[in-house]
């Protein structure tokens, strides 16, 4: 299913400018961890915590390459998550940098 399908059937606004590329955010986290579905909030992949927990039960969020079904799952930096849409969302989790 493509992205722009995907966010038409659940009524999504993807945070993105291109939508027809491949897309790559990166997303600096102030904390230890993040949840996974507040991340897809965050990173503007779905617009709130319904249509997060609707794509992670789908089966369409992997972390590390490893399907996800736990909308509560502690996303931390260096972790990847991947929405597989088509093109394929990919959330890079980094640290803020130190001083």
């Amino acid at each position: 299913m493509s992205a722009m399908l995907y966010a038409e059937r659940y009524g999504l606004e993807l945070g993105i400018e291109d939508k027809e590329a491949a897309m790559v955010i990166e997303v600096e986290l102030h904390t230890e961890f993040i949840k996974l579905d507040a991340l897809l909030k965050f990173g503007s992949i779905v617009g709130s915590g319904g249509q997060a927990k609707q794509l992670i039960k789908d089966g369409l969020v992997r972390l590390n390459g490893v399907i996800v079904l736990e909308r509560g799952k502690k996303i931390r930096p260096g972790d990847e998550v991947e929405i597989a849409l088509e093109p394929p969302v990919k959330i890079a989790v980094k640290a803020t940098p130190e001083p």
